[in-house]
């Protein structure tokens, strides 16, 4: 039995389960506290295989993803409607999992999450249906060792940028866009 400890680092993991997988069947089984994989060798039905035990809260660390879109704000959405899409997502975010800063302008939205990619997907999937923004566009996604915007499940604060900046905007630019978000709600 190969065994988990919370300290282990997500790199050191994730390499571990890519080469567990790469080699092996492998089998999943959930339980309330993690996860079990159990692989046996592809060649041969016999043997005692492999077991390894992951708990929830590495598997969460293994797996951190940080997604950045921008999107325009629609016609009839006011600039006090942003407060009101984060107050909103506070609930359904703590319970998701996920993290993350909503940034607005006249003109756009430009919105962080972070947590566990299937946590992830559902909620870009939920947001990219709502009718207050258009043209939705991903400047950044993929793993993360850490979170950076771990302190809210959802907030909100005005950002200063123009449209043709945002417009242009990189994935390094909304970034600093949105660090500088942070520093202005934690003053």
């Amino acid at each position: 039995m190969l065994a988990c400890r919370p300290r282990c680092t997500s790199k050191r993991w994730r390499n571990t389960l890519r080469e567990f997988t790469r080699v092996a069947r492998v089998e999943e089984q959930r339980f309330s506290c993690g996860l079990a994989f159990h692989a046996s060798h592809p060649h041969t039905e016999s043997g005692p295989g492999l077991t390894l035990w992951v708990p929830w809260a590495s598997i969460l660390r293994m797996y951190l993803r940080r997604l950045i879109y921008t999107s325009r704000v629609a016609r009839h959405v006011r600039l006090a409607d942003a407060d009101e899409i984060a107050r909103s997502s506070v609930e359904r975010n703590q319970q998701a999992g996920l993290t993350g800063l909503l940034l607005y302008t006249p003109s756009h939205f430009i919105q962080v999450l972070e947590g566990a990619p299937s946590a992830i997907a559902s909620t870009y999937f939920r947001i990219a249906k709502d009718s207050r923004h258009t043209d939705l566009r991903v400047i950044d996604d993929g793993e993360i060792d850490e979170r950076e915007f771990g302190a809210w499940a959802m907030s909100a604060t005005f950002c200063p940028a123009n449209s043709a900046q945002l417009e242009q905007l990189t994935p390094d630019a909304a970034l600093l866009l949105l660090r500088a978000g942070r520093a202005a709600l934690t003053g």
